[in-house]
């Protein structure tokens, strides 16, 4: 009985530590930095099996990252993707911005 009790608590500082982190900017621009190094988006496919296997798991932490944080801070974890989005914007445009003004400049 005692082992319920633990795993219970266990969970439940998971849970309260998880959305301390998810309750801030800086957090959430950390999780979402660190789903996207673990290659989310990216193939795990190369023609080593060693080296696809390696991506894979980075794959799996970032896979199972999601589903917690879905599962267990949902509000946050769409505000994250919003700021992310948002981010991502801010830099295409400042990208092409700065694109543009270099082509005018080489005119």
């Amino acid at each position: 009985m005692s082992e319920n009790v633990f795993t219970t608590t266990a969970v439940s500082a998971e849970d309260a530590d998880l959305l301390y982190l998810a309750s801030q900017a800086e957090g959430r621009r950390f999780l979402w930095s660190l789903v996207e190094r673990c290659g989310l988006w990216s193939p795990s496919f190369d023609l080593s099996e060693r080296v696809e296997a390696y991506r894979e798991g980075r794959r799996s932490v970032a896979i199972e990252l999601v589903e917690v944080m879905k599962a267990r801070v949902p509000r946050q974890y769409v505000l994250m993707v919003q700021e992310a989005t948002d981010r991502a914007a801010k830099e295409l445009a400042a990208s092409a911005a700065a694109s543009a003004q270099a082509a005018l400049e080489q005119s």
